[in-house]
């Protein structure tokens, strides 16, 4: 059996499909295909049903990923081990995230990070524009959803779906197919439609945007003030979910959050790339809904 192949059959199943793990691991869509294609031909089965939205394994293709998926995780964790033993992280690590992320979770972090490796220097800048990271001298840039970029590589750590939530006053004058006041970001759609899903049932509403920001923080913080219902994830959410301050309405259906650590290369990835991507994923790992986290070289 050729372990390129089933490596790259089970990079494909632990990230939900080709286009993911093309990305988390740096290797064509292209490759990855042919290789789950001559996996199936070496073995006389079909490991992957082809032609629906979603990915879907066969009962073969399920079988094997769950004996060797996880298998080659720890091959490959023992070869990180071994690699960042012997190769220290040290010099600069430069990190653009985004502002929710880097006020609610950079600063701890940061902390946990320098302490184990000292011989880094972080600089950590909170910001929601579009970043270069090649032509801005970045080391690792945090993005939610961002757009395929085959110049990048990188790391799924958070993914959630996204909820509608609104203060309780908001909340009680709503009404289905209603027009809603909401905030939102400044890339908002202006004629959006919520079909979102409660244990009440699904329901359609109709957001009337009242304000726009450039941050995810601050649609929050104005949901919070009643200005008007939102659009987030459940997780940024959470703290107000549960002390009464906002109300879930809904998931947004087909709708969801993908957060990544994008960096230029995989390719011989330095260690203090490699640490800090790993602690970060470590932090996210009790957030609710998150993508199971591929090895780092």
């Amino acid at each position: 059996m050729d372990l390129h192949a089933l490596s790259d059959f089970n990079a494909v199943v632990t990230h939900g499909g080709f286009g993911r793990a093309s990305r988390a691991t740096g290797r064509p869509k292209a490759s990855l295909s042919r290789h789950v294609m001559q996996l199936e031909e070496a073995m006389g089965v079909r490991l992957l049903q082809r032609g629906s939205g979603a990915l879907m394994l066969t009962e073969e293709g399920q079988a094997l990923h769950a004996s060797t998926g996880r298998l080659l995780a720890e091959i490959e964790e023992a070869a990180d081990v071994v690699g960042m033993t012997s190769r220290r992280p040290s010099g600069r690590l430069r990190i653009s995230a985004p502002t929710f992320l880097a006020y609610e979770t950079m600063g701890r972090l940061t902390a946990a990070y320098i302490d184990e490796y000292p011989d880094v220097r972080i600089e950590v800048i909170a910001e929601d524009r579009f970043v270069d990271l090649i032509a801005e001298d970045y080391d690792v840039v945090i993005r939610a959803n961002p757009a395929p970029d085959t110049a990048l590589a990188g790391r799924c750590f958070l993914r959630g779906p996204q909820v509608v939530v609104a203060s309780p006053e908001i909340a009680d004058a709503l009404k289905d197919d209603s027009a809603v006041p909401a905030v939102g970001l400044l890339s908002s759609p202006d004629n959006d439609v919520w079909r979102i899903e409660s244990a009440q049932g699904t329901r359609t509403l109709h957001p009337r945007t009242v304000a726009r920001f450039s941050s995810i923080s601050m649609v929050r913080d104005a949901a919070l003030a009643s200005a008007g219902a939102a659009v987030m994830t459940e997780y940024l959410a959470r703290a107000a979910l549960q002390n009464g301050r906002l109300v879930n309405l809904g998931v947004l259906r087909d709708r969801s959050v993908e957060v990544w650590a994008l960096y230029a290369t995989r390719r011989q990835l330095s260690p203090k790339i490699s640490a800090f991507v790993k602690l970060l994923t470590e932090t996210y790992a009790d957030a609710g809904d998150i993508t199971p986290p591929a090895t780092l070289p």
